[in-house]
């Protein structure tokens, strides 16, 4: 005799699931490629503000614990 037949998942309660899941692999896809294809156009952008770290300071700074005399 068999048991009692296993409930399978709401059909809309699947279509949300398999939405969100496809959002999120496209959107993991496109910033894959944004890193992979355009980290040269992205570091050389003038509005970038971290691209100012990689080279010398624009404004004099001081590292905690240093004093100027």
């Amino acid at each position: 005799m068999a048991g009692p037949r296993p409930r399978r998942m709401n059909i809309p309660l699947r279509r949300v699931i398999y939405a969100c899941a496809a959002v999120y692999f496209t959107l993991l896809a496109h910033l894959s490629c944004l890193q992979a294809f355009r980290a040269d156009a992205l570091r050389e952008d003038p509005r970038n503000p971290r691209s100012r770290l990689s080279g010398p300071p624009h404004v004099p700074f001081r590292l905690l614990g240093q004093l100027e005399e």
